[in-house]
């Protein structure tokens, strides 16, 4: 049995291999009378219980392959074998008999006198046979189960991720991730490092009212200058990393300072964090519904039935606050604008482990009703809930799709 699955005509047939050691051992365990197509079906093939095997004729055929497989093997490399494996047509035991051709005739009284301790070994051999033959097509058909099991998820998984980032995918597009880099300015007569939590235009800081009353009192403020990011811009521009890397895509990253149209225009573009701390995204060509205004409410400008007109967190210190996910046409045809929008740490480590999480992207896909192999672009509003700046809790609110 052994020298006709290690051979030629069989290594490289998995499937004939499967079927043939199946089949043996079946034989072998004396269970030939339940060996039917429907049970080869189900048992090796993983068929399901409704199979029938008049409308599907699949095991039919690789019994019939099989049968043509051993006829070849005996032709040529198994034509010196000293035992034989047939099957014949109409059944499905493999039977064993000794190769006659090959074999010098015995005497009746010589061969009853020779035979029986060589037909015990045999008995021995055929019976660890198979048993190991069985512990095989058991362990294969435990393994095709957990393929099964593992994959279906897998390819659910895979369906939703493609609702959000199918347009990321794409190896000719660039991706480049845009995250906040708050402005600090320095206080050379108290010697401080100062930022404010509203945000006055870099190019022109001294026209701000607020950046005029804290010069009154620090004195005259040096900057600005770009040595920092806010923690949940860090946490989530690593994780995007990440992300983009187990599905082997690259993602690059620029802080907003340093984030020009013309640098980046050609390539998928994902912002992350606060307005307030990236003018670029200020200056989008995009006219959302859902928007953080100066209050740092969420100001919904399209209110849909059972929809607030404004989405209030008075602090982002608070253990509740509102984050954004905005999914836009490029700046280039075929490419994608992602926005992540959130004016707080956990607001923003919640919104990016959303989307890139797969029960995240599944909700998305459900709530848009986003058929596989569609793309839309949307606005999806989140509530985040947190504790310690930790997001503990992201959840659905509301969703616009964008014309």
């Amino acid at each position: 049995m052994q020298r006709v699955l290690a051979s030629e005509c069989f290594c490289n047939s998995d499937t004939m291999r499967r079927l043939l050691s199946y089949m043996a051992a079946r034989t072998l365990s004396h269970n030939v009378q339940e060996l039917k197509e429907y049970t080869i079906g189900i048992e090796l093939d993983g068929k399901p219980s409704s199979y029938d095997p008049q409308k599907d004729a699949s095991i039919r055929v690789q019994i019939g392959r099989l049968r043509q497989k051993l006829e070849e093997y005996y032709q040529a490399e198994g034509s010196g074998d000293p035992y034989r494996l047939e099957l014949p047509k109409g059944r499905f035991a493999i039977l064993f008999h000794k190769n006659e051709g090959q074999q010098p005739s015995i005497a009746p009284a010589r061969r009853a006198a020779q035979f029986t301790p060589v037909r015990i070994v045999l008995a021995a051999a055929l019976v660890l046979l198979a048993a190991s033959m069985s512990w095989t097509i058991l362990l294969w058909r435990k393994v095709d189960m957990l393929e099964t099991r593992v994959a279906a998820p897998q390819a659910a998984a895979n369906r939703d991720f493609a609702a959000l980032w199918s347009g990321f995918f794409n190896l000719a597009v660039p991706n480049m991730l845009v995250f906040g880099s708050p402005p600090f300015f320095a206080s050379p007569k108290q010697g401080l490092f100062v930022r404010m939590y509203r945000y006055p235009d870099p190019n022109d800081p001294r026209s701000s009212p607020d950046f005029q009353g804290l010069e009154g009192k620090l004195g005259p403020l040096a900057g600005p200058r770009f040595d920092y990011a806010s923690m949940g811009d860090a946490i989530g521009a690593q994780r995007l990393s990440e992300f983009f890397g187990s599905h082997r895509f690259a993602l690059h990253a620029l802080p907003a300072h340093l984030a020009v149209w013309e640098t980046i225009q050609d390539d998928n573009l994902i912002f992350l964090g606060a307005p307030r701390m990236n003018p670029l995204l200020r200056r989008l060509p995009i006219q959302p519904d859902f928007e953080f205004g100066a209050d740092e409410f969420i100001h919904n400008h399209n209110p849909h039935p059972g929809e607030q007109s404004v989405y209030e967190t008075p602090s982002h210190r608070d253990t509740m606050s509102y984050a954004v996910i905005g999914c836009y046409p490029g700046l280039k045809p075929d490419r994608e604008i992602l926005v992540l929008m959130a004016h707080s740490t956990a607001g923003a480590v919640g919104i990016v482990d959303f989307v890139t999480s797969a029960e995240g992207v599944h909700v998305v896909r459900e709530r848009l009703k986003i058929q596989p192999g569609e793309h839309r672009h949307f606005e999806v509003l989140l509530r985040v809930f947190s504790d310690n700046d930790a997001a503990v809790k992201t959840e659905y609110v509301a969703h616009h799709l964008v014309p």
